[in-house]
This record gives structure tokens, C-alpha cells and sequence, in this order.
């Protein structure tokens, strides 16, 4: 956010400057860039493992279920 505010002023001024302000911000948005497609794949990752938690909470209802059934 720095880079973006210095960036504002020096292109409301007179300050040249700005050429250099923005390679840094490029640098940024890279940088953000690769951070929210690790953290994407991260959150895929996740889902796939609740997913397939629930499958064995499901698997496992469904056995205690039957169990009782077997034992009434």
C-alpha cells in the first residue's frame, strides 16, 4: 500500500520518481499474485480432506446404525 500511495503523490507532483514507484508495485501485485494462488491451492487441498472426512463420518454413522439395529 506504501508503494501505491507514493505513487499517487508523485504523479499529482512534479516528481519523475514515478517510473521507478511503479516497477516496485509491479513487483507487488506480483508478489500478492503468487500469494493468492498458493493460498488457493491450499484451500482446495482443504476441501478435498473435509470431504473426504465427512465420507468417513458418514461411513462410520452408518455402521453405529447398523450396529444398533443388529443389537435391538
Amino acid at each position: 500500500m506504501d508503494h501505491y500511495n507514493e505513487l499517487v503523490k508523485s504523479l499529482d507532483g512534479n516528481d519523475h520518481s514515478w517510473t521507478t514507484l511503479m516497477v516496485k508495485l509491479c513487483g507487488t501485485l506480483k508478489t500478492v499474485d503468487k500469494l493468492v494462488v498458493f493460498a488457493d491451492s491450499n484451500v482446495q487441498l482443504l476441501l478435498e480432506k473435509v470431504a473426504m472426512l465427512e465420507s468417513l463420518l458418514k461411513r462410520g454413522d452408518s455402521t453405529v446404525k447398523g450396529l444398533e439395529q443388529k443389537m435391538h
